[in-house]
């Protein structure tokens, strides 16, 4: 079960709409309060908050996750301060530790990758999250990340559209490529960036592309 934690204006119904398609063998629904989250059944259980409830969570942690044993929480933020809290108090708090990152102030093509990322267990963290210089009173700089310009321009064409969770035989057919090319681009871009499966090359390049890396 997908549980969005938040009213209306937070998750549209277009979202849901996506979550259903993207997680066809679960349920998927929306309650607007702590106290309407259907009782745990045993069944594995996403519940993605949005960021205008996650103040409570964050100041009390222990009555909100502690009555949903087994529950993956995401904060599904388009604030960036309120996203920045939670990675800081992950580092002090056990109980926070395990609680996924979910932007919303993304394109549906770029939101549907990271939504699939968070359900799989990862905690994706967008570069500018770490950048001091994307905090509010400070300019952003776009940064040349050197292990991104090591990738040849085919092989950046090749991770994005591994980032959008497509497949070698498709991502070949796009390309006028065979399965086999591709293939051999992921090993050579998996090896340049030390990741070891195409699930990771994905995170590194969205965590890329949300910090403003060219």
């Amino acid at each position: 079960m997908i549980v969005f934690l938040g009213d209306s204006n937070g998750f549209s119904d277009w979202i849901l709409r996506i979550a259903e398609a993207e997680a066809p063998s679960m349920d998927v629904c929306r309650v607007d309060r702590l106290e309407d989250l259907p009782p745990t059944s045993g069944a594995k259980r996403f519940i993605i908050v949005a960021d205008d409830m996650a103040r409570d969570m964050l100041a009390n942690p222990k009555g909100w996750i502690a009555d949903h044993p087994g529950a993956r929480w995401i904060l599904a933020y388009r604030d960036e301060k309120m996203a920045r809290q939670l990675l800081a108090l992950r580092r002090r708090c056990d109980i926070l530790a395990s609680i996924g990152l979910l932007p919303m102030n993304l394109p549906v093509d770029q939101w549907t990758p990271m939504f699939r990322l968070a359900l799989s267990g990862d905690c994706v963290v967008p570069a500018r999250l770490l950048d001091t210089d994307a905090l509010p009173d400070k300019p952003v700089h776009p940064r040349v990340d050197p292990l991104h310009a090591s990738l040849t321009p085919r092989e950046r064409e090749v991770l994005a559209l591994v980032s959008e969770g497509k497949r070698n035989k498709t991502i070949a057919h796009e390309l006028s490529l065979t399965e086999h090319t591709i293939k051999l681009h992921l090993h050579h871009i998996m090896k340049k960036i030390s990741v070891r499966n195409r699930t990771q090359a994905a995170q590194w390049f969205l965590t890329r592309q949300q910090g403003g890396t060219p």
